[in-house]
């Protein structure tokens, strides 16, 4: 048995009971075999999947929102020229996106001409205070790579995803928030111990 699990996305200009929109493939869950306690339901892998698949055309979709209501001058209306695009990182509780985020010059009848990025205006802050409440948590009653070890396997995705408009999302990126070895060189230094036991006035 093959699930496949969709997202539709409705234009804002859809007239209600039309059933037109893009549908997007986030998740495969296959099952073979008779049903028992370890294959009923969701693992936390599929949930992960799925949680994650869903965010990911969440995001791209808003930042396709938020790009195209600031492209054009408050002013006189007339579109900013494009100079280019970078990547921004956004960090949930689900995974890590990589937002496309253009950079534009600005309108001529502001008089000095500089360039700006409407995303990183909007997105301050580049984790969502969703995972820096429960990071703070965690945090409180374990050490922190034992409490991001747990929140990686509980909920957030290993390895991010390109956040587009266009691309369906990407579950297969190795760009991960934190690896196993990231928590190894993330944890707190020892103090090296002295073997000089005579206080500090006397050596």
């Amino acid at each position: 048995m093959q699930l496949v699990v969709q997202v539709r996305i409705h234009p804002d200009n859809l007239i209600d009971g039309d059933d037109a929109g893009e549908l997007i493939d986030i998740a495969t869950i296959h099952r073979d075999g008779p049903v028992s306690s370890s294959t009923v339901g969701l693992s936390i892998v599929e949930a992960k999947q799925v949680l994650a698949g869903l965010e990911d055309v969440v995001v791209a979709e808003q930042a396709a929102h938020a790009i195209a209501a600031a492209s054009e001058c408050v002013e006189c209306g007339r579109p900013f020229a494009a100079k280019d695009s970078r990547t921004i990182v956004m960090r949930s509780l689900y995974g890590t996106h990589h937002v496309e985020s253009p950079r534009w010059w600005t309108c001529p009848c502001a008089g000095d001409r500089s360039t700006f990025s409407p995303l990183t205006k909007t997105l301050v802050s580049r984790s969502t205070p969703e995972l820096a409440l429960v990071e703070a948590k965690l945090a409180a009653h374990m050490s922190y790579p034992a409490a991001a070890g747990l929140l990686e396997e509980c909920s957030r995705r290993v390895g991010g995803s390109t956040a587009t408009r266009s691309a369906a999302p990407s579950n297969t990126s190795p760009r991960g928030w934190m690896t196993n070895s990231t928590l190894t060189s993330s944890t707190t230094p020892t103090r090296e111990a002295s073997t000089d036991r005579r206080c500090r006035t006397c050596r």
